[in-house]
């Protein structure tokens, strides 16, 4: 950028932990071929160099039964639970560090934050029956700082399921 700004920029970091999920090690599909440079301060030992770039990161086993996969879609922070048959979505938490305040407003997750609102949609899962897409009513289950989701019309549990919210207004950075 040309010129220098003397506004503070402001900023706001959370964590999302996955409660009594297991300790996995995430692999990534669809290599983008970009290698990217991740240093903290002048220690070259402090950082990471060359490292791949993949459009989609996959969680396998992230709760018994139930993968986590994260990528981006259409510029948006996307993350997806596939929910193998007769796995418990129940074990489904997840424990929001750093935020100034969690609400449900219209099927929606509200993460307040001291710059601005972030959105987590409704939440979107589905099943294929059949060869065909079915939609599975959810929502969020907000409990405190802790967030699962819900079924009110129940789904084929003996069928795989997909969790798919969306962010909006959130960037992943360091």
């Amino acid at each position: 950028h040309h010129g220098t700004s003397t506004q503070p920029l402001k900023m706001h970091a959370y964590k999302v932990h996955f409660v009594n999920a297991g300790n996995q090690t995430p692999s990534g599909e669809n290599l983008l071929g970009k290698r990217h440079n991740f240093f903290l301060g002048n220690d070259p030992g402090n950082g990471a160099g060359k490292v791949a770039s993949f459009g989609k990161i996959i969680y396998k086993n992230i709760y018994q039964g139930i993968d986590l996969h994260a990528y981006s879609n259409g510029g948006h922070f996307k993350y997806d639970f596939v929910v193998a048959p007769h796995a418990p979505t129940s074990a489904i938490q997840l424990k929001y560090e750093g935020v100034d305040g969690l609400a449900l407003a219209e099927g929606n997750l509200v993460i307040s934050t001291s710059v601005e609102d972030i959105i987590e949609q409704e939440p979107l899962a589905w099943q294929i029956v059949n060869g065909q897409k079915v939609m599975v009513k959810c929502q969020y289950k907000l409990n405190g700082d802790e967030v699962g989701f819900d079924f009110p019309n129940g789904y084929d549990t003996a069928l795989e399921l997909v969790i798919d919210p969306t962010v909006i207004a959130a960037t992943v950075a360091g």
